[in-house]
């Protein structure tokens, strides 16, 4: 008796569709379960790889995503060694592993097929319940019971990875607003400005420096569908300013306020550094870490070691920066933590997807998917220069779900056409 193998991949292929959805739906509300489903995804890319010969290092469009994600694990991995030989220093690594298990992943992911259509409803969806942490602190603060999280509206999360997260699934959420219907554009609308309240809500302010940024560059990147918009559905495209503006209006004094704090800091730095502030002493960590950099350019001081090297070679707050696990600054963490193929390394993990994607967005079956991939490229050079864009699990998370989805379609996509 013949098996019908179509039916059978797609029996086969329903419960990691479900994963694939539990981990969106969930990235901005639950802490543990995107980790676990992307240990699944990993052993299934395993089971893929030699039941079904699905080599990533050798498939076209899954190799370059496994090698410079697994280089970039490697290096690190070689700065533990380098500084404390096989010790228990070793299991700092696991903060890493989600890119040693890439290609296993992007197996996964690849083999699942999901939709561009469908990811970008789970996405809009994801923002949309981003609003449960925010109505339970609600009730904490308006009834004064115990808390149970965080009470700076970001739930499980640290505010700064939260907001980073936020900021890439809201210009994810946008990617079709200006071909959408009205059905779609509603659904659209209303995820973008939950996702906007609770950017602001979270206090994030490196986080919201990246929404200007993806924002003009999103822009940039579409300009022609915006005019294109105008002309043809002046009505739509009004409603979106709208509810834009006014969003943004009603956080007005929130986000003054932050504005004039960041100010005020960076003041008293340039003033007063003995006075502590968290934009001062970022300045004054960036300042020592190239100092610490002069003496150990090439090795670097081993991952996890920058801040206590750094603390020594700072004038002021040495022992609050002795403390912190970073730098504050993705590029510096990585130089101090390396040297040089530290630097590269993460580099590495921006500059060539990006390469790809301003590539393969000529290609229109590849655009949407490179649209998306730009933008989550320069979410995680931007992160970096004041918070850690791969040094957080959850984080990490993202980017490896994310670009082991994007990357390998848009491959496809532009390698079919």
């Amino acid at each position: 008796m013949s098996v019908d193998y179509k039916t059978s991949k797609e029996s086969n292929t329903d419960y990691l569709k479900i994963f694939f959805s539990i981990f969106i739906l969930s990235i901005l509300t639950l802490k543990v379960v995107n980790n676990l489903v992307l240990l699944i995804f990993a052993l299934t890319g395993l089971i893929l790889w030699f039941k079904k010969d699905l080599n990533p290092f050798k498939d076209r469009n899954l190799r370059i995503l496994s090698f410079f994600s697994t280089t970039y694990f490697l290096v690190i991995l070689g700065s533990i060694i380098m500084a404390h030989g096989f010790s228990i220093e070793l299991s700092h690594i696991a903060r890493k592993i989600h890119f040693l298990l890439v290609p296993l992943i992007a197996v996964t992911i690849s083999y699942v097929k999901i939709e561009l259509d469908e990811f970008l409803k789970l996405c809009k969806f994801a923002l949309i319940l981003s609003i449960i942490p925010k109505v339970i602190i609600f009730y904490i603060k308006l009834f004064e019971v115990n808390p149970l999280w965080d009470e700076t509206f970001t739930g499980m999360f640290n505010a700064n990875i939260y907001g980073d997260m936020v900021v890439v699934m809201m210009f994810i959420s946008i990617t079709k607003i200006y071909s959408e219907n009205r059905k779609d554009l509603i659904l659209t609308l209303l995820a973008f400005s939950i996702g906007l309240a609770s950017l602001i809500l979270s206090g994030s302010r490196g986080s919201f420096l990246s929404f200007i940024v993806l924002l003009i560059l999103f822009l940039v990147l579409t300009y022609k569908k915006f005019f294109k918009s105008y002309i043809n559905s002046r009505k739509n495209l009004i409603k979106v300013l709208v509810i834009f503006v006014g969003v943004i209006t009603l956080f007005y004094p929130y986000i003054a306020e932050k504005y004039t704090t960041t100010v005020n800091s960076l003041n008293y730095w340039s003033t007063d550094k003995v006075a502590y502030s968290s934009s001062g002493i970022r300045l004054e960590m960036w300042n020592a870490a190239l100092k610490a950099h002069e003496d150990a350019p090439w090795h670097g001081y081993g991952y996890r070691n920058a801040n206590k090297v750094v603390s020594k070679y700072s004038d002021y707050h040495p022992s609050d920066i002795s403390v912190f696990t970073h730098l504050h600054n993705e590029y510096l963490t990585n130089l101090l933590s390396a040297g040089y193929a530290g630097l590269i390394s993460v580099l590495s993990m921006i500059v060539i997807p990006l390469y790809i994607f301003l590539k393969t967005r000529r290609c229109q079956e590849a655009y949407y998917y490179s649209l998306i991939g730009i933008n989550l490229c320069v979410a995680y050079a931007s992160f970096g220069i004041t918070h850690i864009s791969f040094g957080e699990e959850n984080i990490n998370a993202l980017y490896v779900f994310l670009m082991s989805y994007l990357l390998p379609n848009a491959l496809k996509q532009y390698k079919d056409k």
